[in-house]
């Protein structure tokens, strides 16, 4: 199961004019075992508007996988 922990450093910097094309970049900037059953996974969102020169946003996405126990 993976949790949504919420956003850091989260910023909109440009607006999204209706219809706009917009695309996701995705880039795992950290990935630490925080319990035997759980990975903490940072990854660095963008998100780009076709023909624009700056992104829409740019955040830190926090999410928690939770596995179960290996018997």
């Amino acid at each position: 199961m993976t949790l949504n922990a919420g956003f850091d450093k989260l910023r909109f910097l440009t607006p999204v004019v209706s219809g706009s094309k917009i695309r996701g970049m995705f880039e795992l900037k950290d990935l630490k075992q925080t319990s035997t059953t759980r990975l903490r996974m940072v990854t660095t969102l963008t998100i780009e508007i076709e023909g624009s020169a700056k992104p829409a946003l740019i955040t830190d996405w926090i999410n928690v996988a939770v596995f179960s126990e290996l018997e």
